[in-house]
């Protein structure tokens, strides 16, 4: 067998490592919304009006919605889809802004810098761009219909926040670009360095290390089908 005859290993790394991404944001949402849901609950029980039926459905939703993701960043889903499904937990972002409305969201839209950091932990930008567009709408609903006189914030509060998002965002191309970058680099060395390992540079056929571990991998498959 020849070096260019065998199918290269580039690709595969590759999506191994973006599973692996995804499953570690799966991971984090389920924390964050487990933690968000338990602070949720704790603070709606010790406010002035006490803890209603209804934060708690709410706060079990966002603990299901977590889960979900979890599930979902294991699944074995295409790259093509995982994205746009796993983009779907942004929708919390407005579901949990909006109880907060009346008094403009003062603490809660920092969820919206929380979501934008954690979608830079998946290769794809997808969900990074799915993550600041959500944000941006939900603040700008908290703007336009924040009731005048209840909220404490001024429209330049309400612009710095949008700027911290596009900034937080910005940063984050940033970084994922050169993460990207850094990945295929050090992928495509190492593709390298096993095809210099495992075939000669002249023929391109397979050397003997090669031979004694193709030869390994058949016997403990025949041993393991015994």
């Amino acid at each position: 067998m020849k070096a260019h005859e065998r199918p290269s290993s580039t690709n595969f790394h590759y999506h191994r490592e973006v599973n692996a991404n995804y499953q570690l944001f799966g991971m984090i949402i389920f924390v964050l919304t487990s933690c968000g849901s338990i602070l949720y609950i704790f603070s709606s029980n010790i406010s002035s009006s006490g803890l209603q039926w209804s934060e708690v459905w709410r706060a079990f939703l966002i603990f299901i919605v977590g889960g979900v993701q979890f599930l979902i960043g294991k699944s074995s889903l295409s790259d093509r889809w995982k994205p746009h499904m796993m983009s779907s937990v942004f929708l919390l972002i407005p579901f949990i802004n909006y109880p907060y409305i009346n008094n403009g969201a003062q603490t809660v839209w920092a969820a919206s810098l929380l979501f934008v950091l954690a979608s830079l932990i998946v290769i794809n930008r997808t969900m990074l761009l799915y993550a600041t567009a959500i944000s941006v709408l939900s603040l700008l609903y908290v703007w336009l219909k924040a009731p005048a006189g209840m909220s404490n914030f001024s429209s330049t509060d309400h612009i710095a926040r949008i700027g911290l998002i596009l900034i937080a965002t910005l940063i984050s191309l940033l970084i994922h670009r050169q993460y990207v970058s850094r990945l295929e680099r050090n992928i495509d060395y190492l593709a390298r360095l096993k095809e210099q390992a495992f075939f000669d540079s002249v023929t391109e056929l397979a050397n003997r290390s090669f031979f004694v571990i193709e030869t390994e991998k058949k016997r403990s498959r025949e041993i393991s089908s015994v």
